[in-house]
């Protein structure tokens, strides 16, 4: 008895070295890819979707978070009595339940993205031209709603599972989410939008005191009050909008007369590039894109040290990232060079400072030439029957590399599996290791390599092996 004791007792230490050997081995900051697709995802998506088939190939692309976005609006019946309650019987929750449940049970996190106000919390006399929920939403209301979010996905509640992550709308910064932009020529709606956010991180942290509350969600492009392209739905420029929500101004200090902190865990944006390359930088610097995402962390980072956010180290997501393919298409990239602008904004992202990254949409919606491209989301890795686009590979198994000099180049990959990886380079017409490392999966690797001249260079872990990827001399 004494002896197998002893034998477990050594496997057991010897189970903590290897788990310690692999966190220290592990990069220091991991990345969580998952997907948002509202016609498969969200509890308003027709049945016909086959949810459960989609969940399943985004766990077979090595998904770990799955968004659903919870139109309050549609979640009342009418006003609640008791609008913090889970229970009151003007909500109506259940084909909600049944997403979260799935989701979850597919081995899934999930992020709810709470938007769209009901009637009875907008402001008096919306405008015809602005949609319905964007006026003016109630913050007070808004706060208690999360609150009966919260408390619903608790796991303590008629046996639903727990949900930790939230969001706080979607794409303020536009008029037809949240409306006025601006109002007597000051900016309305990212005070709107601070308001909202600390009033819904107060309730969703009355409940759940670890749960994460998630602000920003702002979409990649805007213009100035004066000079809207879109005149009668203005927009406001993505970095202008979070500096003032955070209470910043244009020099990244206290603006004045904005008193208190802002209350929020994470703070995401959209930097969708839609018809853009990677490294494509926008003519405003007030605009987000891939290249310069960098540019969210800065405001963030400025909130932090000069108080104005509560806290230290807040992490950056990015909740809808993407671009078009062609097919279907023919304003997006061809499938292969969309593969690769993939994987290479994940690697750019993750490298600006993002820990979280959502494809928007894992299945591209039906196509309509009639349309106009760049109004239709085919972003995604799945073409609208069912089949993998090149994508799938890059989104499942990320592996760049960058020349940093005539001998060297540094990798960079996501590990879809735990074992054995090795990088190997393509030499007449056999495929030779330059480097073995040992990972688990889901961990970030970026070894350097010594190679000259152009290479074609692969990852592999087992019999999984990445796209090829053709590094420049």
């Amino acid at each position: 008895m004494r002896v197998r004791v002893r034998v477990l007792a050594i496997a057991t230490c010897a189970a903590l070295v290897v788990a310690a050997v692999g966190a220290s081995t592990a990069s220091a900051r991991g990345l969580i890819t998952g997907f948002t697709d509202n016609n498969i995802f969200d509890a308003s998506a027709p049945t016909s979707a086959n949810r459960q088939q989609w969940l399943d190939r985004a766990t077979a692309a090595r998904s770990k978070l799955i968004r659903i976005t919870v139109d309050w609006r549609n979640s009342v019946r009418r006003k609640p009595r008791t609008p913090a309650n889970p229970a009151d019987s003007a909500y109506g929750f259940e084909r909600l339940d049944q997403t979260v449940r799935m989701a979850k049970a597919s081995g899934h996190e999930v992020l709810l993205t709470v938007h769209r106000a009901p009637d009875w919390a907008e402001g008096p006399n919306p405008p015809s031209n602005v949609q319905p929920g964007a006026w003016k939403p109630d913050p007070v209301q808004y706060g208690k709603f999360g609150q009966a979010l919260a408390r619903r996905y608790s796991g303590n509640f008629r046996g639903l599972p727990r949900v930790h992550y939230f969001e706080v709308w979607t794409e303020p910064n536009l008029t037809q989410f949240l409306a006025p932009q601006w109002q007597l020529k000051k900016p309305f709606a990212p005070v709107r939008y601070r308001a909202l956010l600390n009033n819904f991180y107060a309730g969703v942290h009355a409940v759940q005191s670890g749960a994460t509350v998630v602000g920003g969600a702002t979409s990649p492009f805007g213009d100035s009050r004066k000079h809207q392209l879109y005149p009668d739905h203005p927009r406001m420029h993505p970095i202008a909008f979070l500096r003032t929500a955070l209470c910043l101004n244009s020099e990244y200090k206290r603006a004045k007369g904005c008193n208190g902190e802002v209350r929020l865990d994470a703070l995401s944006a959209h930097p969708l590039n839609i018809m853009n390359a990677p490294h494509y930088k926008p003519h405003s610097k007030d605009d987000s894109q891939v290249a310069n995402f960098s540019r969210v962390r800065q405001v963030l980072r400025a909130a932090e040290r000069v108080q104005t956010v509560s806290g230290r180290h807040h992490e950056l997501w990015v909740t809808e990232s993407g671009m078009l393919s062609d097919p279907p298409s023919p304003k997006g990239a061809p499938l292969q060079q969309h593969a690769r602008w993939i994987e290479e904004s994940l690697h750019l992202l993750w490298k600006q400072g993002a820990s979280v990254v959502l494809n928007l949409n894992i299945r591209d919606p039906a196509y309509d030439p009639h349309h106009p491209p760049s109004g239709q989301w085919t972003t995604a890795i799945y073409t609208h029957d069912g089949k993998p686009k090149p994508a799938f590979k890059a989104w499942r198994f990320p592996f760049v590399t960058d020349r940093k000099s005539k001998k060297r180049v540094k990798a960079w990959g996501k590990a879809p599996a735990s074992g054995a990886l090795v990088i190997q380079q393509k030499s007449h017409g056999k495929w030779r290791t330059r480097k073995r490392l040992n990972v688990l999966a889901g961990q970030i690797f970026k070894p350097t390599l010594r190679v000259r001249g152009k290479a074609q260079l692969r990852a592999r872990v087992g019999k999984t092996t990445s796209l090829t990827w053709h590094q420049s001399g």
